[in-house]
């Protein structure tokens, strides 16, 4: 068999050792394009996440939605017919929206249909379960919001004696990234412990840190304990270090973080102090409030997830396309009508329940 290929001065037959050769470098060529394209690929998914695509064309829906968690008994408080007994079930219960709530509701859900670009938020009450949302399963970049759920599953093994946080990784040229934190003014090849690196994470929102935590841990064994934990849908999916986040699984791994800081004093309050310090806080609380949070930023996204210390804690996620023009007025806006409908959300209940007949 012989094959006619094109040369410049004209054709030329070649024979089959000739094929055989030609094939070899072929198929060489090809593997060392695909493996060095591999390697660039992978690198680029640990190191840059700023060409992501973040802006959201649709919503799902253009609607504020309610939610009433399941009544809670308290079985431990014996009367046979007791006002102490109804007061505690009246207080740990939802109520039934009354028109000024309707209002307030309203107007948050006017603020979030302007445009495609403000396009989710979730509020839960932490004692209650009450909660309103509004796109809340809408998938878009976390950015450096999925620092959260990764320092939060490190400090959960730590407190079952799983990992160590005085283990130290070594920052490398890998792990290296031009974006937000402070390893990148840094030398190579000096060793840190992971509770140095997990607060760096939070307080500096550092990227190299991140990235070398969820080097550790591993990204799927992460996806695992919040699937399985918590039944969330979206972080941790994607091969990427970064991934997506939804408003839904934001508020569910911030209220987990509430119970593990009520459930384990050392650990708990230790990691909660380091949330309550975070930098580049976007949702407020009032005056003398204080707000444990961890903010993202990249391209046009600009998200924070929070717990409010308010007298009756709460969650608030909000996830934004909007860009860097003003979205601080943005966050004060929806932060202050949400402290506001939360506190007229408790005055209520409390007037409501004040009415139960005392005897």
């Amino acid at each position: 068999m012989k094959i006619i290929y094109f040369m410049k001065n004209g054709f030329k037959y070649i024979g089959n050792h000739e094929i055989i050769s030609i094939i070899l470098a072929s198929s060489i060529f090809v593997v060392t394009v695909v493996l060095t394209s591999k390697t660039i690929f992978l690198k680029k998914q640990v190191n840059d996440y700023d060409n992501y695509i973040t802006t959201i064309d649709n919503k799902i829906s253009t609607e504020v939605e309610y939610y009433y968690s399941k009544q809670i008994e308290i079985e431990d408080i014996k009367y046979k017919r007791s006002a102490i007994k109804e007061l505690a079930n009246c207080l740990s219960n939802p109520y039934t929206i009354n028109e000024e709530l309707i209002g307030l509701t309203q107007e948050l859900q006017q603020i979030f249909n302007k445009s495609n670009n403000n396009f989710a938020f979730k509020y839960e009450d932490l004692y209650t379960g009450f909660s309103l949302s509004y796109n809340e399963n809408q998938p878009i970049f976390a950015a450096s919001t999925i620092k959260a759920p990764t320092d939060i599953y490190i400090y959960q093994l730590a407190s079952e004696n799983k990992t160590s946080l005085e283990e130290k990784i070594t920052y490398t040229p890998h792990y290296y990234n031009t974006g937000s934190g402070i390893l990148k003014n840094m030398s190579f090849n000096v060793a840190y412990p992971i509770s140095e690196l997990v607060k760096y994470s939070i307080l500096y929102s550092d990227n190299a840190a991140h990235n070398m935590l969820i080097d550790t841990y591993g990204r799927g064994n992460i996806l695992n304990f919040y699937q399985t934990t918590l039944g969330t849908k979206i972080i941790f999916t994607s091969y990427s270090n970064w991934g997506e986040t939804t408003a839904s699984d934001a508020s569910a791994y911030m209220k987990y973080l509430y119970n593990f800081y009520l459930n384990n004093e050392e650990y708990g309050n230790e990691l909660m102090t380091l949330f309550i310090n975070s930098g580049y806080k976007k949702i407020k609380g009032k005056e003398g409030q204080l707000v444990a949070s961890k903010s993202g930023f990249s391209g046009t996204v600009i998200h924070d997830a929070a717990i409010v210390f308010s007298d009756n804690p709460y969650i608030l996620v909000v996830l934004t396309n909007k860009g860097y023009e003003d979205y601080q007025s943005f966050f004060n806006e929806v932060s202050e009508k949400i402290s506001y409908l939360h506190e007229r959300y408790w005055a209520n209940k409390i007037n409501e329940c004040n009415n139960i007949k005392q005897y």
